[in-house]
């Protein structure tokens, strides 16, 4: 689990962010994000949106993605929806999550696995 602590950027809850990020730390999505994120872990809550691409080390997804998802780990829970490719190092995929596109593991997972 990724844990929230100042290093983090938090778009919160009942707010829509409409831009691409890029951030040497941590994201936590909360609300919607409209647009392309790229930092070292990113946590997109239960209930959040991301139309976007995801690039990562680390990325838990328990919201709705809308994009392709380049990252080392990537953790799917058993509330996140994913239309849209993985690309990872390793993946873990909880019971009850919704995955819709291609999954490529390949590469180290402390390496994002950029196609």
């Amino acid at each position: 689990m990724i844990n929230v602590d100042d290093s983090f950027t938090v778009l919160g809850t009942n707010v829509t962010f409409e831009a691409n990020i890029k951030s040497k730390s941590g994201i936590s999505i909360i609300g919607t994000l409209q647009g392309d994120v790229d930092a070292t872990e990113i946590s997109a809550s239960a209930g959040s949106h991301v139309q976007g691409d995801i690039k990562a080390l680390i990325a838990e997804l328990h919201g709705s993605v809308t994009g392709n998802i380049h990252a080392g780990l990537v953790r799917v829970f058993p509330t996140a929806v994913i239309d849209g490719d993985i690309h990872c190092a390793s993946l873990s995929v909880l019971p009850g999550s919704v995955l819709n596109g291609k999954i490529i593991i390949k590469g180290d997972p402390k390496e994002p696995a950029f196609a």
